[in-house]
């Protein structure tokens, strides 16, 4: 019985910690959270004149509305990366909804290089991504 108690005791502890990493702030430096179920696109070298892609922004630093040359990369459901700056992101094949705004599928969100970004689904009949944007 004791042990019993020990074990439930146990198991209630390792979900508890679970759900603190879970939501938890990230560490300092830029990251980007994929708790969506969807790919996001993401740039690290936006601006770059030997770029292969281009990137269509909609709040560009100087002028709002700008297409650039980019590196377009790729990053599946649920997982996370630390790339060393962040330029942007996007949803390829869906709108989404970033810090207050939907956005049109393809459409890109300029953030600054320590920017860090986590996106999860919305839920519902018919979800899409929630993308919140901070600086860790």
């Amino acid at each position: 019985m004791v042990n019993s108690g020990i074990s439930q005791v146990l198991r209630n502890l390792s979900l508890l910690l679970l759900l603190l990493a879970q939501f938890s702030s990230p560490a300092a430096g830029a990251r980007v959270f994929n708790d969506s179920p969807w790919t996001i696109r993401y740039t690290t070298d936006a601006g770059s004149a030997s770029a292969p892609n281009l990137c269509h922004f909609w709040n560009w630093p100087s002028g709002g509305d700008k297409v650039v040359k980019c590196t377009q990369k790729y990053l599946a459901a649920g997982k996370t990366i630390s790339p060393s700056s962040l330029d942007g992101f996007t949803y390829a094949e869906r709108r989404y909804l970033c810090t207050g705004n939907f956005l049109t599928k393809g459409v890109w969100q300029h953030m600054r290089g320590s920017d860090s970004i986590r996106c999860v689904s919305s839920g519902g009949s018919n979800p899409y991504p929630i993308c919140e944007v901070y600086d860790p």
